[in-house]
């Protein structure tokens, strides 16, 4: 008995730590869907974790996809893109 009241002291605490800690908002600069929609219309480049990258307009953002139309050098192809294959976009930030 006094073995099990050694670990479930600290086990107690632990838990609830992680039940009372706050869930982390979703930080929209974070979010990799929400970073995309706000591009919507506008030219990106997907990188995606093959390390293929994909440049076109991006033309919606759906649940878990996203669409790419006129992608560059394949000007008469669209891309339908699995956003948990996304690890990076690519967009102009600034004009010169």
């Amino acid at each position: 008995m006094h073995r099990i009241r050694h670990w479930l002291a600290p086990a107690l605490v632990m838990l609830a730590l992680a039940v009372s800690a706050p869930a982390q908002a979703a930080d929209p600069d974070h979010d990799l869907a929400a970073v995309l929609a706000s591009h919507q219309g506008k030219r990106v480049t997907l990188v995606l974790s093959s390390g293929t990258e994909l440049s076109g307009t991006l033309t919606a953002v759906e649940g878990d996809i996203a669409r790419l139309a006129e992608l560059s050098g394949r000007e008469y192809f669209d891309a339908v893109i699995d956003l948990d294959h996304v690890e990076a976009v690519v967009y102009r930030a600034r004009t010169p």
